[in-house]
Order: C-alpha cells, then sequence, then structure tokens
C-alpha cells in the first residue's frame, strides 16, 4: 500500500465518518459537563472523527472489507460483520460510532466506560445506533471479566479475554466458536484426556494463575 493509497482510504474513511456524524447528530466532544480538572484525572480527551479513521484503517478487518490486494478502494458500503470491536475505554462513544459509521454491525459492538455521568451519554448515544444495551459496560476494566457482557447468540464470542488453560466446567460454559480456541490437554504418562482445556498456539508454561468463570480474576 503505497503512502498515497493510505491517503485516500483514510481521507474516505472520515469523510463517511465527518457524514455520519452530522446525519445522526452525534456530539463527539460530550463531556457530561465535566469540568477540566474532572477532565483531566479520568483522562477524558475524545477521540476527533480523523483520528478515528486512523486508527480503524489499520485494522485487518477494515482492510480487508475495502481495500483489494493491491491496496485500492474495492467498495465504499461493505458490512463488517463476524467480529467485535470492542473499546475499554469508550467515553462517549465515537471510536465505535465511527466504526458503525464505517460498515460495523452495531451488533458487534462492545464498550466500557469508567464514568457513570459520561456512561449515562455513551449508553444513550449508542443504543440510538442499534448497539444493545447490554453489550455497554460502565466499570473498571481492570476489573472486567467475561460475565460481563452477556452474549447475544451461541455463535458470537464474548468480548473479554479468554484464560489460556480452563477446567472441563468452564469449558462447557464456552459458546462454540470459543471451544474451538482450545484442545484437551492429556495426561503425560498415560496419554489419556484430562478435565482440563488448553488455548491452541500457547507455549507452556511453568505456572498457571486459575481461573473461573464464577470469579473475579
Amino acid at each position: 500500500m503505497t503512502d498515497l493509497q493510505k491517503r485516500d482510504f483514510e481521507n474516505l474513511l472520515t469523510k463517511k465518518i465527518d457524514n455520519f456524524f452530522s446525519e445522526n447528530n452525534w456530539n463527539v466532544n460530550n463531556y457530561a459537563s465535566n469540568q477540566l480538572k474532572e477532565r483531566k484525572d479520568l483522562g477524558q480527551f475524545f477521540t476527533p472523527s480523523v483520528l478515528c479513521a486512523k486508527m480503524l484503517a489499520k485494522l485487518t478487518k477494515v482492510k480487508e472489507a475495502y481495500l483489494d490486494e493491491e491496496g485500492n478502494v474495492k467498495g465504499e458500503n461493505p458490512k463488517i460483520t463476524d467480529e467485535p470491536l470492542f473499546d475499554p475505554t469508550a467515553g462517549c462513544g465515537n471510536l465505535l460510532a465511527a466504526g458503525i459509521a464505517i460498515g460495523w454491525d452495531p451488533e458487534w459492538i462492545y464498550a466500557n466506560e469508567l464514568d457513570p455521568k459520561i456512561y449515562e451519554v455513551l449508553v444513550d448515544g449508542l443504543t440510538k445506533l442499534s448497539v444493545p444495551k447490554d453489550h455497554i459496560r460502565c466499570g473498571d476494566i481492570f476489573k472486567m471479566t467475561k460475565e460481563h457482557f452477556k452474549r447475544m447468540d451461541e455463535q458470537k464470542p464474548i468480548c473479554g479475554i479468554l484464560p489460556d488453560e480452563i477446567s472441563k466446567e468452564d469449558y462447557e460454559k464456552l459458546n462454540e466458536s470459543e471451544k474451538k480456541l482450545y484442545f484437551t490437554i492429556c495426561d503425560n504418562r498415560t496419554g489419556k484426556p484430562t478435565d482440563k482445556y488448553k488455548k491452541k498456539g500457547v507455549k507452556n508454561k511453568k505456572s498457571n494463575k486459575s481461573f473461573s468463570l464464577n470469579k473475579k480474576n
């Protein structure tokens, strides 16, 4: 992809995002009346459309939807689905709204925001764009577990971090897409399957933290 192709691609996305924001009366800088000091303390500096475009343009899923093998735009209105777009510090939702603007399916949008006041703005904005409310969480991202996001159906992966190793009990709680990420661990001496599962492609480690879907990590 040449520098010219990259610039044209980013400009295309920026134009689509700006038009979408304008058509939907999207408030890019909605700080929910927080003062400057509060915003600094919480790191609230929301993402403008041009930066949203630059960030989204780097995602493989977006490139596959818009560009051919030579880096030329093959279509201006593709649909992007089958993969979550998750913003762990979503603010008022600019990046996620921008994702919808360029074709991301709202059913695959997930968000988290720490500030309860901004969270209300986030919910109001994203639900108007058809994002399911139970995909939008308020809380500390560092305390997030799989349970905080309800799966919409058995084929959609929950947005969250899956552990390298899990028990059979926790394996049975995964959806079909998530189960495909694991293989059964066999006993080194007997070769028989154990009641533990390991994520494919993960190298052996000397120790692993225990994980349970019923507990916070």
